[in-house]
């Protein structure tokens, strides 16, 4: 008997485990057909100024992700109690953060329309409709961290399926009617927005089955408690980003846009190895708890980074005007010399990724430090001196290198009384 529970424990837990990645997998495929809709569509100029409007959209976005584990755990423990109340105030409660965090961003967006319009070289009523775009992201995230918290994965892997297919068909549809940018931002938010809905229905079922308690939060301790990830979320986000904004104003519109063609496609190493700290997670965090040596793992972990890294480096510079005119068109094979450079500054960049995802295992988290001063500084040197194309590519993996290389340190670092003191 006891057999038979563990192996359906087991299934089950595999079960969810494939519908989250198979949800997060698709979206993320969904995300390049919708990327390579939109170069086509727009061409070099338009796609880099559609491209720097996302990325400023990304930066904002990452200032919420402190929030997605807290309400994720919140919601599981007060599945587990059987707390509907409390679940009800949960999500009652976050619909006012968004709601009021949403009007916030709408009024803001609209008084900044023209000057942000003129730095990206974007019509006033792209701006706010940019900041929509964004509240549809943050909505349809912390209702999926709900949907974690108790576990309804189905709905999770549903919420990101019609996200990522809706987002595709509305920008080819949008496209057939002779939109451009308009239809590349509606074909953005029509998928988040779809995903959204479909998360906020799963959650409400359950979550209107009792009567309302009001939820608390200590921000002060919840701040500490997810230092780390948070750290990791902005440092990805000021890395992958900032230069591309950066470049937007600074360049004239066919290099912004080759630009952001070489930036998407080289996240398709990101892509590739997403999948190791997943594994490297709940290896190190399971050998951590039997007390057995965890160094291991996370050579082998950063051995397979290092490896697919590697390869898909070799491949763009074999292959990258093949890369960049499959994706987008022969418009933008011109971008395939920043592709490597490029290419490199992500394989850093997951590298930060990986030995920060250690240090939450091991709750070291003396990394959180280097990792935002060294994307930081980065970002701060891209925007104070980004002379030429050239300089701000090597500004970026120079600074992606040494963020990795400082956190790197840190971790081992903070390791080594641990090991000292067993």
């Amino acid at each position: 008997m006891q057999g038979a529970f563990s192996r359906l424990r087991d299934s089950a837990f595999l079960r969810q485990g494939v519908l989250v990645f198979a949800g997060s997998t698709y979206l993320n495929a969904a995300g390049f057909v919708f990327h390579a809709i939109v170069q086509r569509t727009l061409g070099p100029d338009g796609y880099g100024t559609f491209y720097a409007l996302l990325a400023a959209s990304t930066v904002v976005t990452s200032l919420t992700t402190i929030a997605i584990p807290v309400v994720t755990r919140l919601a599981a423990e007060f599945r587990a109690l059987g707390d509907t109340a409390h679940l009800r105030g949960l999500v009652v409660g976050v619909g006012r953060a968004l709601i009021a965090g949403g009007i916030a961003t709408l009024v803001a967006s609209a008084v900044f329309a023209v000057p942000l319009g003129a730095y990206f070289r974007a019509p006033a009523w792209a701006i706010p409709a940019t900041a929509a775009l964004l509240i549809a992201v943050v909505v349809s995230n912390a209702y999926r961290a709900v949907s974690q918290g108790l576990l309804d994965f189905e709905s999770y892997a549903i919420s990101t399926f019609l996200d990522g297919t809706v987002k595709a068909i509305a920008t080819i549809a949008f496209a057939l009617f002779g939109f451009k940018l308009f239809g590349a931002i509606g074909g953005f938010f029509a998928g988040s927005a779809t995903g959204s809905v479909i998360s906020l229905m799963q959650v409400l079922r359950p979550a209107l089955a009792g009567p309302e308690a009001p939820v608390r939060f200590d921000w002060r301790r919840i701040a500490h408690a997810a230092a780390g990830s948070a750290a990791l979320a902005v440092c990805a986000a000021l890395l992958g980003n900032v230069d591309v904004i950066v470049v937007r104003g600074a360049f004239d519109g066919t290099t912004a846009g080759l630009y952001a063609a070489a930036a998407q496609s080289a996240k398709i190493l990101l892509f590739g190895v997403g999948f190791v700290p997943q594994v490297l997670l709940p290896q190190a965090t399971d050998r951590r708890a039997r007390g057995q040596s965890t160094g291991g793992v996370l050579l082998a972990a950063a051995g397979v980074t290092l490896a697919l890294g590697a390869l898909c480096l070799v491949a763009f510079d074999a292959f990258g005007p093949l890369v960049l005119r499959a994706l987008g068109g022969a418009r933008y094979e011109a971008a395939s010399g920043m592709l490597v450079w490029y290419g490199a500054a992500m394989l850093f960049t997951a590298l930060v990724s990986l030995v920060g995802t250690y240090g939450l295992a091991m709750h070291r988290l003396a990394f959180a430090w280097p990792a935002t001063i060294g994307s930081a500084l980065t970002a701060g040197a891209i925007v104070f001196a980004h002379p030429s194309i050239d300089v701000v590519l090597r500004e970026l993996v120079a600074g992606t290198a040494l963020t990795a290389l400082g956190v790197g340190i840190a971790v081992a670092l903070q390791s080594r009384p641990q090991a000292a003191a067993s």
